[in-house]
């Protein structure tokens, strides 16, 4: 799926998917697998915070869509995470127009629909800051 071999994370790394959309979840979860990630995934951010906080492993990265089914929205897990460990690196994604500003700098937003380029990029951005992602041919 990812046309360049190289573009594979440096260490290994536990990432948490919060989708609701079970194709672009299933998608997501192929892409950082191939980039030598493993993958736990949920489709509401209630089950993915309760996980959270009743675990002890440690992740190195949270992808959260935005508009998701319960009672919270990617928004509010993402504010939540931030509260709990402030240096958890996520990534929000979503199709809605909303004002992100707010967002923390270890927050990405990725605005849908996205390319599978600009996911590598920020995955690679947040969890290996030395990595440099090729350019496009």
């Amino acid at each position: 799926m990812i046309t360049n071999p190289d573009i594979r994370l440096s260490r290994q790394c536990n990432i948490v998917v919060v989708e609701d959309d079970r194709i672009l979840r299933q998608l997501m979860i192929d892409i950082l697998t191939e980039m030598g990630a493993t993958c736990l995934e949920f489709e509401a951010a209630d089950d993915a915070l309760i996980h959270l906080l009743n675990t002890p492993e440690i992740y190195s990265l949270l992808i959260t869509d935005h508009s998701l089914p319960g009672q919270l929205s990617g928004a509010d897990l993402v504010e939540m995470i931030s509260r709990k460990w402030p240096k958890l690196p996520m990534i929000l994604t979503t199709g809605v127009d909303n004002n992100f500003a707010w967002l923390p700098s270890n927050v990405i937003f990725l605005k849908k629909p996205w390319r599978l380029e600009q996911l590598v990029a920020s995955v690679t951005t947040l969890i290996d800051p030395a990595f440099i992602v090729p350019p496009e041919s």
